[in-house]
């Protein structure tokens, strides 16, 4: 499966992250009001940290962002939001690309189907 995934083809580094990234490799985090999974780096640490020494994780999820992982190219620091499906990536594509991809596929399935109740 491949996909451009919220603007991840803008992101220096994210891209390649979210690709070479297994369904092991994110973490749910801030687990209370608002909780998030993301790609584990840097943040999921000191989340995890803060959480079992009985801190204020909202405060210090707060503090770090999306936007400072997709447009400052920091995703060791960043917030990388990424479902546990980011493990199916193989590789990165526009959004077009991938409904031409499947638009080809249902048309190859439909021909496919119209033959066997032909037959």
């Amino acid at each position: 499966m491949s996909a451009d995934v919220s603007g991840a083809s803008r992101v220096r580094g994210g891209g390649e992250a979210l690709v070479l990234a297994g369904i092991d490799d994110t973490a749910l985090v801030g687990r209370g009001a608002a909780p998030l999974r993301v790609l584990r780096n840097a943040i999921v640490r000191e989340v995890e940290r803060a959480d079992r020494a009985g801190e204020d994780v909202a405060r210090l999820l707060a503090e770090r962002s999306l936007r400072q992982a997709a447009y400052e190219g920091d995703v060791e620091n960043g917030k990388v939001e990424a479902g546990q499906s980011v493990g199916l990536l193989a590789r990165l594509q526009p959004a077009a690309e991938v409904v031409r991809e499947l638009v080809a596929q249902a048309e190859r399935e439909l021909c496919r189907a119209a033959a066997l109740r032909c037959s």
